[in-house]
């Protein structure tokens, strides 16, 4: 059985030969393409200059910034079925050369076709992992909205139906539990790892956290994870009180999530996100209480910083498929360009298939002395410098 892909709107179907027509958008059979799958851990010839400038680049970043700085890179919406995939081997030589210590994913691995069984997330969720596999231990992964999202209801019942918690945690965070640098929340969608060597902590928060336990007549879950957005209560208080409890002030955090403030997007709960980090940054306390249009997100948070501060460095996310940049108070917030090439209207450049633009990712070099970001793009894109207020 082969799969095959809908370019028009990226349906995938399972079968023996393309589809006559795509069930979702209409398309006629000339639309679809076989995908390979093929593990491959190369990148093609076309990439070799590419990389091995911006390999220097970076090193010339870390030079400048000095023994107290840190590099990380961030890759977001791979969308593993339209994906060239390329990027895990492009992503292995830029880490092992600059010695990084993480990668962060900050999701949407899988296609993101809107009708499709479970079984097909599942499996693309696997085949990213497979093909990952050689970054494991370095890679911290957010969860997208696309990630859990699935319908097998027909129609316009697109994103209907969502992988359970369980599912989730079974085939996209239950690695994370096998290496001790990693400090996981009893949900398992949101964890923080602890780089002791620069003393900075990469925390991944969970923006669509459901409530789960509320469901329709049907068994299916009231709330689907593609479209909700939030943070509940006790996410937020792992947040207050365990990721943000840093050993000492000379530590700094980035956070880490699939989409963020900057990518125009008023997740339920982002200001106490937002008032936390403030309090933390400044070292003082903490109180809101929040009520939202889904009571399950209704929160109250009590946090006190004054003895326990720490520098924070920034929020990044993808999710827009394209780069935005939104300081608000005081916490600079990065939206990043999509791995996929996908082409799109607000892009100033064409990502086209066999070129260095067909994917992306960044190499983020945090200057602790300086306050500054050294951003290097791997791909389509630019390199780019912020400054950030610890």
């Amino acid at each position: 059985m082969s799969k095959f892909l809908c370019n028009k709107c990226f349906y995938v179907k399972e079968t023996e030969e393309a589809p006559d027509t795509c069930i979702v958008c209409g398309s006629d059979k000339t639309a679809f393409t076989k995908i390979n799958y093929t593990e491959f851990q190369y990148f093609p010839d076309y990439w070799a200059e590419h990389l091995k400038e911006k390999i220097n680049k970076i090193h010339e970043n870390q030079i400048l910034a000095g023994r107290n700085s840190v590099s990380f890179a961030f890759i977001s919406d791979i969308h593993w079925g339209p994906n060239k995939k390329h990027s895990a081997a492009l992503l292995k030589k830029v880490m092992d050369d600059c010695a990084i210590p993480y990668c962060v994913n900050g999701g949407d691995n899988v296609s993101g076709a809107g009708l499709c069984p479970a079984s097909l997330i599942i499996s693309e969720l696997q085949e990213y992992s497979r093909h990952f596999s050689a970054l494991e231990s370095r890679m911290l992964l957010a969860q997208g909205n696309h990630d859990p999202s699935y319908s097998t209801l027909g129609g316009t019942n697109y994103y209907a139906e969502n992988l359970t918690d369980d599912q989730l945690f079974e085939y996209m965070f239950r690695y994370e539990t096998k290496y001790p640098d990693r400090v996981m929340s009893e949900a398992g969608s949101y964890f923080y790892a602890e780089d002791k060597a620069h003393k900075l902590r990469i925390v991944v928060l969970n923006p669509y956290d459901v409530p789960s336990e509320e469901v329709l007549p049907d068994g299916r879950a009231k709330y689907n994870k593609m479209r909700t957005l939030g943070y509940r209560q006790t996410q937020l208080e792992w947040f207050a009180n365990v990721a943000l409890n840093v050993p000492s002030s000379d530590w700094s955090v980035v956070l880490a999530t699939h989409t963020s403030p900057s990518a125009g997007e008023d997740a339920r709960n982002n200001n106490v996100i937002l008032g936390l980090i403030d309090a933390f940054r400044n070292g003082k306390k903490y109180e809101a209480e929040t009520e939202c249009d889904i009571a399950g997100y209704n929160a109250k948070i009590s946090a006190d910083y004054t003895d326990k501060k720490g520098n924070f460095v920034l929020w990044v996310s993808g999710h827009t498929h394209d780069d935005r940049v939104l300081v608000t108070q005081d916490t600079l917030c990065l939206s990043v360009l999509s791995d996929w090439n996908h082409q799109h209207d607000r892009l100033p450049m064409q990502r086209t298939t066999g070129t260095t633009n067909e994917h992306a990712f960044d190499v983020f070099t945090i200057d602790f002395n300086r306050h500054k970001i050294y951003a290097t793009r791997i791909g389509a894109g630019e390199d780019r410098v912020f400054d950030y207020k610890a």
